[in-house]
């Protein structure tokens, strides 16, 4: 689970735990991930509506496949408002 501020903290994340590689395998010639072929797509598929965000990954017992999940803004200020009520 990951606080994101920006597209280019998403991207690093997908990278690093959706991709399990680093921005540096990603620039070596001889890597099985391609950024363009591989990453962009997935970026533009799996992007926030907006930023700040959290983003986890999450694994469906039953599939066995990872999802890439996002807790909003506005859900925090709820859950932030809901358990400042309860004090």
């Amino acid at each position: 689970m990951q606080y994101l501020k920006s597209f280019n903290e998403f991207r690093t994340w997908l990278i690093e735990v959706g991709f399990m590689t680093s921005e540096a395998e990603l620039a070596r010639s001889d890597s099985v991930i391609s950024y363009e072929e591989d990453v962009v797509p997935e970026l533009k598929r799996l992007s926030p509506e907006s930023y700040p965000c959290v983003v986890y990954m999450e694994k469906h017992n039953h599939t066995g496949v990872n999802e890439v999940r996002f807790i909003m803004k506005n859900q925090i200020e709820q859950w932030a408002a809901a358990m400042k009520d309860t004090v």
